[in-house]
């Protein structure tokens, strides 16, 4: 038979937790997740990184032509968001077809050709460029959802810690 004193000790802690705690952690961990994932997406056109969309309890199935390659357009939508009333899920995506092997490096390994240059002059003999290595993108080899979803720990500790410190002062 469980010990139920454990469980009831760790139910109690939770109670302890109070509702604006967790409503302020999971928007702030939200956020910085969803921050973080834009600012480690490589951006050529900058589609990919304007491509990212939060929703609440329903995921998006489509892609936007929006382009953002400094990525605070796409991040202020995504906080718009995260601030509107909390459901059973919140969802972070990114439907674009290459964002897959962006994330988990499926690229050609040996690279073919590369990708095309853009913006070049007709006599520059260099139109391809190498941007992966190994299948990998070079800017993100380990993936953008994928590495911050290793931080998300620490992220909820940070925003756990924030509330802590607002309620003292």
């Amino acid at each position: 038979m469980a010990n139920s004193g454990s469980f009831e000790m760790a139910f109690g802690r939770f109670n302890k937790i109070s509702a604006d705690q967790i409503e302020f952690i999971i928007r702030g961990s939200t956020f910085e997740l969803f921050k973080n994932i834009v600012y480690d997406t490589p951006f050529d056109t900058g589609r990919a990184r304007g491509n990212w969309q939060v929703s609440i309890d329903t995921p998006i199935n489509s892609s936007s032509m929006d382009i953002d390659k400094e990525g605070n357009a796409t991040i202020q939508k995504g906080q718009t968001q995260i601030m509107k009333p909390l459901g059973k899920y919140i969802y972070i995506q990114n439907n674009l077809a290459y964002i897959k092997p962006l994330e988990f490096g499926l690229y050609p390994n040996p690279v073919k050709n590369g990708s095309r240059r853009k913006n070049i002059s007709k006599d520059d003999p260099i139109k391809y460029e190498v941007k992966s290595i190994n299948g990998y993108s070079a800017k993100a080899p380990n993936g953008m959802v994928r590495i911050n979803i290793v931080r998300m720990n620490t992220i909820i500790r940070k925003f756990k810690n924030k509330f802590a410190e607002k309620r003292i002062k």
